[in-house]
């Protein structure tokens, strides 16, 4: 994944290691970074659903195995990024995430972005 001029996200975690959740909140307001890979991207209108499977495991919300996801399937991937910016590793594909020193906001925000349930899911409004 890219971070615009800084190359790729996992070279930056490797080199600099985790980041505080302090840092990864306060990048907004000092770098505007944007996250984007707009090879799989696809724009869908409100109710509308996709059908395609693409993307990393770990990073990829259930629904999207399912074949029929929305907007949901999003905030899950970018609950993956942040988990890999706080962490340093790449969320699990099976198994429990580990918070090893992650303040509970953190871990909270995490936990609601990735919920399994795409119902149950922070919507993107909500953060």
């Amino acid at each position: 994944m890219e971070l615009c001029e800084l190359g790729s996200m996992r070279s930056y975690v490797k080199k600099n290691g985790p980041q505080s959740d302090r840092a990864v909140f306060d990048v907004h307001f000092c770098y505007h970074q944007k996250l984007c890979d707009f090879g799989l991207a696809t724009h869908l209108r409100k109710g509308e659903t996709a059908c395609t499977v693409v993307g990393t495991p770990g990073y990829i919300a259930p629904q999207v195995f399912k074949q029929e996801y929305d907007q949901a399937a999003d905030v899950y991937s970018l609950g993956g990024v942040l988990y890999t910016m706080l962490t340093g590793s790449d969320p699990p594909s099976k198994g429990p995430m580990r918070f090893d020193g992650l303040g509970m906001s953190a871990v909270e925000l995490i936990e609601s972005m990735m919920e399994q349930d795409a119902a149950k899911r922070i919507p993107l409004n909500g953060m």
